[in-house]
């Protein structure tokens, strides 16, 4: 048994389905098919393991920070506008940056710029 409740069984693991995750935990507690359901969306609840892929799940050991590497043309949207607008509040997404979570991939990529309010004008006509 674990710090966080988990088998040892299912820990020795890199990963384990929703299969092996309900005969491990149905062998060490006795829990019934509905127990076992709710006690898997509790831990996913608490962050005390974490979906892996389609019906795959691993302990949570740390949270893993989500990195993406920008394309060349939002680091040079990003530069110009630090360059000449000092001060400026910015954020870019990039739509290809959604295909990290989505079954069916993005083909094209669309750069969306959010600045602040009273700057749209400026920052449009300088791009």
């Amino acid at each position: 048994m674990s710090t966080n409740g988990l088998p040892s069984a299912l820990l020795k693991k890199d990963s384990f389905s929703r299969y092996e995750y309900a005969a491990t935990v149905a062998g060490a507690y006795g829990m019934t098919d509905e127990q076992i359901s709710y006690d898997l969306r509790k831990r996913l609840k608490n962050g005390e393991i974490v979906r892996q892929g389609w019906g795959q799940y691993r302990e949570a050991s740390e949270k893993q920070l989500y990195r993406y590497q920008y394309s060349e043309l939002s680091n040079h949207i990003a530069d110009v506008l630090s360059r000449e607008f000092y001060d400026l509040d910015f954020r870019i997404f990039e739509y290809v940056q959604l295909n990290d979570f989505m079954n069916h991939l993005a083909g094209h990529n669309t750069i969306f710029l959010s600045v602040e309010n009273e700057l749209i004008d400026y920052v449009y006509f300088l791009i």
